[in-house]
């Protein structure tokens, strides 16, 4: 079986915008400015000026905030020389890290445990093995590793072999990594390797699942300091901060090509982000590939939710969650956020019925 990457097949969708904002912008009077990008996506902010106008330094915001993106991007990044990219060329090394690299690896340790493996950062190997890095969708992509497959001329993939598969899942045991202080910050890399064919593989983390809610719970740090009365920011479409007034937001319609607005939630000063398996996914026989790994399976998600929005005080949390969410299944979500009893979520199903913990509004 072969993956299909012709646009009218699904595959590699950019990652568009989840959340829509149901909000006239010219009427609401707002400067608007585009960051430089975190780890490939745009950071967007939007301040209303009839609040701020006169009082707020803009170009020393738009200064401290670009000067945030630089240092999240020099940690995280898996495409540059980034902490998170030399962490991932060692086996089973300690290496001193940042103060943040370390809180998001305490984070995703806390919820790794807490759902069952649901979330797992260390599915690196495995979200490239499915063809969901930013390699596979570049128009000079060729092969550079054993389990890599042939462009073929219909411009797809063929599916991984099952020995990758089974491998790279055996690397994916988040629970050996270990992190500590002592006068500073570290991690201890698990000793955790296989061999595939004479080659041998190490395990390697990617936490783009966080690193977006978290740099919102830093941004907003600087609005305050600034005193910014009423602005939302966006970081890739997908994670939002809303302060200052009750914002009316609108959820994309998984179920349309367009994307256009599909539910409606009243949001005031909180954190909101939305994971789904209908953006980056592809199609192949009726059955849909999505970039939503499961650790537990080694396979793309086969949950029964397309898109799983939550809504909370933390940045990072409600960005780890979506996603958890979305591969633990309605059921298991559901009763999962039950300790969890000051977040907000609403779940798109796969059949079209909706389960939420707040009011919503069909468009």
């Amino acid at each position: 079986m072969c993956i299909y990457s012709k646009i009218n097949k699904l595959i590699y969708k950019r990652l568009s915008i989840l959340l829509i904002l149901a909000l006239a912008l010219p009427l609401f009077g707002c400067n608007k400015s585009q960051d430089v990008a975190l780890l490939g996506s745009p950071v967007t902010f939007y301040i209303a000026t009839g609040v701020t106008e006169g009082s707020l330094p803009y170009d020393s915001l738009k200064y401290d905030l670009n000067g945030l993106t630089d240092r999240f991007n020099g940690i995280f990044s898996v495409e540059d020389e980034s902490e998170i990219s030399l962490y991932n060329t060692e086996n089973g090394e300690t290496v001193k890290i940042s103060e943040d690299f370390y809180y998001v690896l305490s984070v995703f340790k806390d919820l790794y445990v807490k759902t069952q493996g649901a979330v797992n950062p260390q599915v690196k190997l495995l979200v490239d093995l499915w063809g969901f890095s930013k390699r596979y969708t570049e128009a000079g992509y060729y092969p550079i590793y054993p389990f890599d497959r042939e462009r073929l001329n219909d411009g797809g993939f063929c599916l991984p072999n099952d020995k990758y598969i089974t491998a790279f899942k055996n690397l994916a045991d988040f629970s050996l990594l270990k992190i500590y202080e002592d006068k500073g910050y570290f991690v201890k890399k698990p000793q955790l390797s296989v061999t595939v064919d004479g080659v041998t593989y190490y395990s390697q983390l990617d936490l783009a699942s966080a690193v977006k809610g978290y740099y919102l719970d830093k941004a907003t740090e600087v609005f305050k300091k600034y005193d910014a009365k009423q602005y939302f920011l966006s970081a890739g479409g997908s994670s939002m901060y809303l302060y200052g007034k009750v914002w009316d937001l609108q959820i994309t319609n998984p179920f349309s090509e367009n994307r256009e607005g599909y539910l409606s939630v009243k949001v005031e000063n909180e954190f909101v982000s939305t994971s789904g398996t209908y953006e980056n996914c592809y199609l192949l026989d009726g059955v849909k590939y999505s970039h939503i790994i499961d650790g537990n399976t080694g396979k793309p998600t086969e949950s029964n939710i397309v898109s799983a929005t939550v809504i909370g005080d933390s940045g990072i949390l409600t960005d780890i969650l979506s996603t958890a969410l979305v591969n633990m299944g309605t059921e298991k979500a559901v009763d999962f956020m039950k300790t969890y009893p000051d977040y907000d979520y609403v779940l798109i199903n796969a059949d079209k019925s909706l389960t939420a913990s707040v009011d919503v509004t069909y468009l």
